[in-house]
């Protein structure tokens, strides 16, 4: 039965390959034309050859025109000092002494060929690139007398020559505050870092793509400058804002300024505590004591007793006192001499290459060009005073001198003559007794002289009181 189902399915296969291949045939040509002439296409029209592809050309920018480009030329470049970090100063004040005319010719015409001009030496195959010194420059501002009496703030531009960067942190800190709150961060912190200046430059970004960076020289001139390029002060909060305007540029350096030594011991302190007590009633209480001791050249036990006396505490109360003096020298010794081993450590942690760099910093300060008022060497807490100083007008504070008082008549003059005659006798006791007396006993009977001096005077003057009715 299979076999029969088999030779059926063949025969019927057979059957119908013929009809597909008349199919299959193609039509004559004379069919092809009958079928053209009934749509009414002529009989010998081809099909039309499709259109050629477009080619797709890149727009090109229009070259600017004539003025245009003039225009672009006559665009004076950013001033130099325009893109310095003004350190220690409130983001408000840098944009309003930027609207000002201040005029830094004196910078640019140093950095040119004068005392910050950099050579590059030449570099020999074979051999390591010689050290040379670079600028790098940061700006601040002072509060400073004109030719008159009133206070401008001036900006100022420190420019330190060194071979390495002077300064890898920054120190916030402030008279306002205390000495505990004084802190030392990295200038990460701030964003912060000391960038070439032809980096800051809008044209070096424009033609970026025509330098080879392989072929640059290397930079002579570094600026202490924003990692970002478009930074907003805006967004900071209020204690974000204050560390920014707190901030400075932190350098350790033994070779220059308060750094050569040691910190200093200070033996003379303020001794301040509270003691309890009991009132007449028998209840508890505090009392406040203050006092000077210099636990080098004072005896304990004088200021011990001169304070009870003082305080008009019971001789009982002498050993709590002794103690709370004692607690704080200590205190102090201890704080000292953590100072001191700080700073052996970091006098041990520098590099020779760092303690060289050191050695050979120079440091100049700018003033504007066109200033003309009072200027200093001192630069802040941590770079000291500087070499030398440039500025563009006299360095001399000019104040116009006051105008002559009138001239006192015969009744006016007796008093006035009366009261010098009293303050060269005064004089005269205090001359006389100064050579004989000395130390903090000295102290003591002086301001007790004064106040009897201050008595006799309040005297005289109720006893002058009638006189005049």
């Amino acid at each position: 039965a299979s076999n029969r189902f088999k030779m059926e399915k063949i025969e019927k296969e057979q059957q119908e390959e013929p009809k597909k291949e008349e199919k299959e045939i193609e039509k004559p040509e004379e069919e092809k034309k009958e079928t053209r002439k009934r749509r009414g296409r002529p009989a010998s029209e081809e099909k039309p050859a499709p259109a050629p592809r477009e080619r797709r050309v890149r727009a090109r920018k229009e070259e600017p025109k004539e003025e245009e480009a003039e225009e672009e030329e006559e665009k004076p470049a950013t001033p130099l000092w325009h893109r310095l970090f003004f350190v220690g100063t409130e983001f408000s004040e840098v944009k309003a002494l930027i609207a000002t005319g201040w005029n830094f010719a004196n910078l640019e015409r140093e950095i040119e060929g004068g005392a910050l001009k950099v050579t590059i030496p030449p570099r020999e195959k074979g051999k390591k690139a010689q050290k040379f010194p670079r600028v790098h420059l940061f700006a601040q501002t002072e509060g400073l007398s004109g030719d008159g009496a009133n206070v401008q703030v001036v900006p100022v531009v420190v420019a330190v020559v060194s071979l390495l960067p002077p300064s890898e942190n920054m120190g916030i800190a402030s008279i306002q505050m205390e000495a505990s709150e004084h802190r030392i961060v990295p200038l990460r912190y701030f964003q912060l870092s000391w960038m070439p200046t032809q980096f800051l430059e809008e044209d070096f970004w424009k033609n970026i793509g025509d330098h080879d960076p392989a072929r640059l020289p290397p930079p002579t001139t570094y600026t202490l400058a924003f990692e970002q390029r478009h930074f907003s002060a805006d967004k900071l909060d209020d204690t974000r804002r204050n560390e920014y305007n707190f901030s400075l540029p932190y350098v350790f350096n033994p070779f220059r300024g308060d750094d050569r030594k040691p910190p200093k011991e200070d033996s003379l302190l303020v001794i301040s505590g509270a003691l309890k007590v009991k009132t007449a009633s028998g209840e508890d209480a505090e009392t406040a004591v203050t006092c000077e001791f210099d636990y080098k050249e004072d005896d304990i036990e004088e200021t011990v007793k001169s304070l009870l006396e003082q305080e008009g505490l019971d001789a009982s109360r002498a050993a709590d006192v002794k103690a709370m003096i004692e607690e704080q020298v200590n205190k102090h010794k201890a704080e000292a001499a953590a100072a001191r081993e700080a700073y052996q450590k970091r006098l041990e942690a520098l590099t020779e290459a760092q303690k060289e760099s050191l050695q050979s910093m120079k440091v100049f300060k700018f003033y504007p060009a066109n200033w003309n008022g009072f200027t200093t060497l001192y630069i802040n807490r941590y770079f000291g005073s500087a070499d030398q100083v440039f500025a563009g007008g006299a360095p001399s504070l000019v104040i116009p001198p006051p105008a002559p008082a009138p001239a006192a008549t015969a009744t006016e003059a007796a008093p006035a003559k009366a009261e010098e005659e009293k303050k060269e006798k005064k004089a005269a006791k205090k001359a006389a007794a100064a050579p004989k007396k000395g130390g903090r006993k000295a102290k003591k009977e002086e301001s007790e002289e004064e106040e009897e001096e201050e008595e006799e005077e309040e005297e005289e003057e109720e006893e002058e009181k009638p006189k005049a009715k």
